[in-house]
Protein backbone atom coordinates (compact mmCIF):
# COMPACT_ATOMS: atom_id res chain seq x y z
CA UNK A 1 0.00 0.00 0.00
CA UNK A 2 2.86 2.32 0.89
CA UNK A 3 4.55 1.71 -2.48
CA UNK A 4 1.27 2.16 -4.35
CA UNK A 5 0.75 5.61 -2.82
CA UNK A 6 4.33 6.66 -3.68
CA UNK A 7 3.95 5.33 -7.21
CA UNK A 8 0.70 7.27 -7.69
CA UNK A 9 2.29 10.51 -6.40
CA UNK A 10 5.33 10.13 -8.66
CA UNK A 11 3.07 9.30 -11.61
CA UNK A 12 0.90 12.36 -10.93
CA UNK A 13 3.97 14.63 -10.78
CA UNK A 14 5.38 13.08 -13.96
CA UNK A 15 2.09 13.54 -15.84
CA UNK A 16 1.75 17.09 -14.53
CA UNK A 17 5.17 17.98 -15.90
CA UNK A 18 4.12 16.70 -19.32
CA UNK A 19 1.10 19.04 -19.52
CA UNK A 20 2.13 22.39 -20.91
CA UNK A 21 -0.59 25.01 -21.06
CA UNK A 22 1.93 27.82 -21.40
CA UNK A 23 1.04 30.16 -24.22
CA UNK A 24 -2.52 28.86 -24.58
CA UNK A 25 -4.06 32.03 -23.20
CA UNK A 26 -1.60 34.27 -25.03
CA UNK A 27 -2.75 33.21 -28.51
CA UNK A 28 -4.52 35.84 -30.58
CA UNK A 29 -7.93 34.88 -31.91
CA UNK A 30 -8.32 34.50 -35.67
CA UNK A 31 -9.44 37.74 -37.29
CA UNK A 32 -11.22 37.97 -40.62
CA UNK A 33 -10.66 41.28 -42.35
CA UNK A 34 -13.74 43.20 -43.52
CA UNK A 35 -14.77 46.64 -44.74
CA UNK A 36 -17.71 48.71 -43.51
CA UNK A 37 -19.83 49.40 -46.59
CA UNK A 38 -22.97 50.96 -45.09
CA UNK A 39 -25.27 51.00 -42.06
CA UNK A 40 -28.99 51.03 -41.36
CA UNK A 41 -30.96 52.66 -38.56
CA UNK A 42 -33.92 51.24 -36.65
CA UNK A 43 -36.19 52.57 -33.93
CA UNK A 44 -36.56 49.94 -31.20
CA UNK A 45 -39.16 49.63 -28.45
CA UNK A 46 -37.78 48.34 -25.15
CA UNK A 47 -41.07 47.97 -23.24
CA UNK A 48 -40.94 44.15 -23.22
CA UNK A 49 -38.44 41.47 -22.36
CA UNK A 50 -36.28 42.18 -25.45
CA UNK A 51 -36.23 45.21 -27.77
CA UNK A 52 -38.51 44.94 -30.81
CA UNK A 53 -38.72 47.15 -33.87
CA UNK A 54 -40.93 50.21 -33.32
CA UNK A 55 -44.23 50.67 -35.10
CA UNK A 56 -45.91 53.66 -36.70
CA UNK A 57 -47.90 54.10 -33.48
CA UNK A 58 -44.73 55.40 -31.84
CA UNK A 59 -42.69 54.48 -28.78
CA UNK A 60 -42.80 55.60 -25.17
CA UNK A 61 -39.99 58.09 -24.56
CA UNK A 62 -38.61 55.99 -21.71
CA UNK A 63 -38.44 52.82 -23.87
CA UNK A 64 -36.69 54.20 -26.98
CA UNK A 65 -33.55 52.51 -28.34
CA UNK A 66 -31.68 53.43 -31.52
CA UNK A 67 -30.26 50.37 -33.29
CA UNK A 68 -27.42 50.80 -35.78
CA UNK A 69 -26.83 47.79 -38.06
CA UNK A 70 -23.32 47.82 -39.48
CA UNK A 71 -23.09 46.36 -42.97
CA UNK A 72 -19.75 44.93 -44.09
CA UNK A 73 -18.47 43.06 -47.12
CA UNK A 74 -18.46 39.90 -44.95
CA UNK A 75 -21.39 38.14 -43.36
CA UNK A 76 -21.11 38.48 -39.58
CA UNK A 77 -23.01 35.86 -37.61
CA UNK A 78 -23.26 35.28 -33.89
CA UNK A 79 -21.35 32.33 -32.45
CA UNK A 80 -19.12 31.78 -35.48
CA UNK A 81 -16.00 31.48 -33.28
CA UNK A 82 -13.88 34.10 -34.96
CA UNK A 83 -13.72 37.86 -34.94
CA UNK A 84 -14.01 40.37 -37.73
CA UNK A 85 -11.60 43.26 -37.88
CA UNK A 86 -12.62 46.38 -39.74
CA UNK A 87 -9.84 47.55 -42.05
CA UNK A 88 -10.98 51.14 -41.46
CA UNK A 89 -12.31 51.27 -37.89
CA UNK A 90 -15.00 53.59 -36.58
CA UNK A 91 -13.42 56.35 -34.49
CA UNK A 92 -16.50 58.49 -33.89
CA UNK A 93 -20.25 58.03 -33.75
CA UNK A 94 -22.28 61.26 -33.79
CA UNK A 95 -26.02 61.63 -33.31
CA UNK A 96 -27.67 64.96 -34.08
CA UNK A 97 -31.33 65.79 -33.67
CA UNK A 98 -33.24 66.98 -36.72
CA UNK A 99 -36.08 68.42 -34.60
CA UNK A 100 -35.93 70.15 -31.24
CA UNK A 101 -35.19 67.33 -28.79
CA UNK A 102 -36.03 69.21 -25.59
CA UNK A 103 -35.31 72.64 -24.11
CA UNK A 104 -31.61 71.79 -23.72
CA UNK A 105 -31.13 70.39 -27.24
CA UNK A 106 -32.50 72.50 -30.13
CA UNK A 107 -32.71 71.22 -33.72
CA UNK A 108 -29.26 70.31 -35.03
CA UNK A 109 -27.77 69.73 -31.56
CA UNK A 110 -25.38 66.86 -30.79
CA UNK A 111 -27.40 64.45 -28.66
CA UNK A 112 -24.91 61.54 -28.47
CA UNK A 113 -24.51 62.19 -24.70
CA UNK A 114 -28.26 61.50 -24.35
CA UNK A 115 -27.69 57.83 -25.27
CA UNK A 116 -25.90 55.00 -23.51
CA UNK A 117 -24.83 51.51 -24.57
CA UNK A 118 -27.65 49.03 -24.11
CA UNK A 119 -26.62 46.02 -21.98
CA UNK A 120 -25.15 43.20 -24.07
CA UNK A 121 -28.14 40.91 -23.67
CA UNK A 122 -29.31 40.91 -27.27
CA UNK A 123 -27.84 38.91 -30.13
CA UNK A 124 -25.00 40.46 -32.14
CA UNK A 125 -24.78 43.52 -29.86
CA UNK A 126 -21.49 45.41 -29.82
CA UNK A 127 -20.88 48.54 -27.79
CA UNK A 128 -20.02 52.04 -28.95
CA UNK A 129 -16.75 52.78 -27.18
CA UNK A 130 -15.85 55.79 -29.33
CA UNK A 131 -17.11 58.05 -26.52
CA UNK A 132 -14.13 56.82 -24.48
CA UNK A 133 -11.67 57.44 -27.31
CA UNK A 134 -11.55 53.83 -28.48
CA UNK A 135 -12.01 52.59 -32.03
CA UNK A 136 -14.68 50.11 -33.08
CA UNK A 137 -12.64 47.71 -35.17
CA UNK A 138 -13.06 44.27 -33.63
CA UNK A 139 -16.56 43.01 -34.31
CA UNK A 140 -18.13 39.95 -32.72
CA UNK A 141 -21.52 41.23 -33.84
CA UNK A 142 -22.90 43.84 -36.19
CA UNK A 143 -25.48 45.81 -34.21
CA UNK A 144 -25.04 48.78 -31.88
CA UNK A 145 -27.95 49.36 -29.47
CA UNK A 146 -28.08 52.80 -27.86
CA UNK A 147 -30.69 53.39 -25.16
CA UNK A 148 -32.06 56.87 -24.67
CA UNK A 149 -31.28 58.15 -21.17
CA UNK A 150 -32.47 61.75 -21.56
CA UNK A 151 -36.20 62.33 -21.92
CA UNK A 152 -37.16 64.22 -25.09
CA UNK A 153 -40.25 66.35 -25.50
CA UNK A 154 -43.25 64.44 -26.83
CA UNK A 155 -43.70 64.55 -30.60
CA UNK A 156 -42.07 63.49 -33.87
CA UNK A 157 -38.31 62.98 -33.72
CA UNK A 158 -35.70 62.19 -36.32
CA UNK A 159 -31.94 61.80 -35.90
CA UNK A 160 -28.88 62.06 -38.13
CA UNK A 161 -26.18 59.48 -37.38
CA UNK A 162 -22.65 60.01 -38.66
CA UNK A 163 -19.95 57.34 -38.49
CA UNK A 164 -16.41 58.70 -38.88
CA UNK A 165 -13.81 56.13 -39.95
CA UNK A 166 -10.11 56.16 -39.14
CA UNK A 167 -9.34 57.23 -42.72
CA UNK A 168 -11.50 60.35 -42.24
CA UNK A 169 -14.33 59.03 -44.41
CA UNK A 170 -17.81 59.81 -43.04
CA UNK A 171 -21.02 57.87 -43.61
CA UNK A 172 -24.30 59.63 -42.70
CA UNK A 173 -27.89 58.45 -42.44
CA UNK A 174 -31.11 59.91 -41.09
CA UNK A 175 -33.76 57.96 -39.26
CA UNK A 176 -37.35 58.00 -40.38
CA UNK A 177 -39.48 60.22 -38.12
CA UNK A 178 -40.84 58.44 -35.04
CA UNK A 179 -43.43 59.60 -32.53
CA UNK A 180 -42.08 59.56 -28.99
CA UNK A 181 -44.82 60.00 -26.39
Amino acid sequence: MKYLLRTMIVLAIFLGMGCDCEGYWDEEPEYKSCKLTDFQLYHMNNEGKQPVEGTSAGIKKEAYILRIDLITDSLIRANNYYYYKLEDGIIKLDINTINTFNQDYPAGADIRPCFTNYPRTVEQNIGDYTQKGDTIDIMTGSKIYLALRTIPQAGLHSFKVTLTLASGKKIEKETTPIALY
